[in-house]
């Protein structure tokens, strides 16, 4: 996997965020459709997750970090700086290496935080309307992150002391999800 270590500008490192977003939801929601309720439900071992858990887990995942990107927006004093998106986004050197980490070529296994956990009882129709609804926040904080410099907005994420960008946390998100597509 090639990071995007420098966009050409903001605009077009969250179009391809945006594109990368839209075409794992598609597959998520495909996959949804084509399984029945005792297929998605199904795990082969206790230690592992059946199709509607990874799916939980990416929507409560997903709604963790956009809440705290949301709360960092919301936070921003007014600095002209920050209105300029004409900088190319950059990775930070965290985000480079936490992005690798969770890519799905990667080797590392990683825990769940115990809120990130799903629960055993799922229905398929009440777990994808979650996880659309959290994707159209998804949507949402992509549009209000071109008003910014993806640079200047950093933040830590639940279960890292590490600090990112904003635009990092983006990135975050999309591998996440993009993860525990391949796990299926």
């Amino acid at each position: 996997m090639q990071l995007r270590n420098i966009a050409n500008d903001s605009s077009n490192y969250l179009d391809g965020l945006k594109k990368e977003l839209v075409q794992l939801i598609n597959n998520l929601v495909h996959l949804c459709n084509t399984h029945n309720q005792q297929q998605l439900i199904w795990c082969g071992r206790t230690d592992q997750w059946s199709i509607l858990q990874h799916l939980e887990h990416i929507h409560l995942h997903n709604v963790s970090f956009i809440e705290k990107s949301f709360n960092s927006l919301n936070d921003l004093p007014t600095r002209p700086d920050q209105n300029s998106t004409s900088q190319p986004f950059r990775h930070s050197s965290s985000g480079s290496l936490y992005i690798n980490s969770i890519s799905p070529d990667s080797q590392l296994k990683m825990r769940a935080l115990p809120n990130f956990v799903p629960t055993g009882k799922l229905d398929r129709l009440k777990t994808l309307k979650r996880l659309k609804k959290s994707t159209g926040e998804m949507f949402k904080l992509i549009e209000e992150s071109r008003l910014i410099n993806l640079n200047n907005i950093r933040l830590t994420i639940p279960g890292c002391n590490l600090v990112f960008y904003l635009g990092d946390v983006l990135q975050i998100i999309i591998q996440h999800t993009n993860r525990h597509v391949k796990q299926n």
